[in-house]
C-alpha cells in the first residue's frame, strides 16, 4: 500500500535534484518564465494560498526591517506604523529611510507635518498619488 507521506518526501528530493531549485524567476528550457522547482508561472500561475503565504513572508520581513532600522516607531499606534511597514514594502527600507523630513517629523509626533512632508516627494507626486494621499491623512489622523 502506498504511503503518501513516503511518497511526498521521496518526490521532494527527487524533483529538488533533477529540477534544481531556483529562488528567482528564470526561463526553463522552453522559455517559459519559471521558479522554485519547476513552477511554470506562465501556465500554472500561483494560488490564492501561495499568495497569501508569500504577503505574510513579506509583511513579517517588512515589520522586522521598520523595527530594526527605525526602533522609535515601534511607540506608534498601530495605524501609523502599519504606513511606514506598507512604505517599506513597497519601496523597500531604503526607499523609505529617504523620507528624513517625513520621518524627523514622525519622530517628533508632528503628524500634520510629517503628513506634508510625505506629500512633498516624487514618490507622493509621480509614482503613487493616490496610495500617497491615503497614507498621509493615516498619518495626520492616526
Amino acid at each position: 500500500m502506498v504511503a503518501l507521506k513516503n511518497v511526498m518526501e521521496i518526490l521532494r528530493y527527487r524533483l529538488k535534484k533533477h529540477e534544481g531549485v531556483r529562488l528567482k524567476p528564470y526561463r526553463d528550457s522552453k522559455g517559459l518564465l519559471t521558479i522554485g522547482v519547476g513552477r511554470c508561472l506562465e501556465t500554472k500561475g500561483i494560488t490564492n494560498d501561495e499568495v497569501d503565504f508569500l504577503l505574510q513572508n513579506d509583511m513579517v520581513e517588512a515589520i522586522r526591517l521598520v523595527k530594526e532600522r527605525l526602533p522609535w516607531t515601534w511607540d506608534l499606534d498601530d495605524n501609523r506604523f502599519s504606513v511606514l511597514v506598507e512604505m517599506a514594502f513597497q519601496m523597500g527600507i531604503g526607499g523609505l529611510l529617504t523620507f528624513s523630513n517625513f520621518l524627523s517629523y514622525l519622530l517628533q509626533r508632528n503628524y500634520q507635518m510629517a503628513a506634508l512632508a510625505m506629500l512633498d516627494s516624487k514618490w507622493a507626486k509621480e509614482d503613487s498619488p493616490k496610495r500617497a494621499l491615503e497614507l498621509s491623512e493615516i498619518i495626520r489622523g492616526g
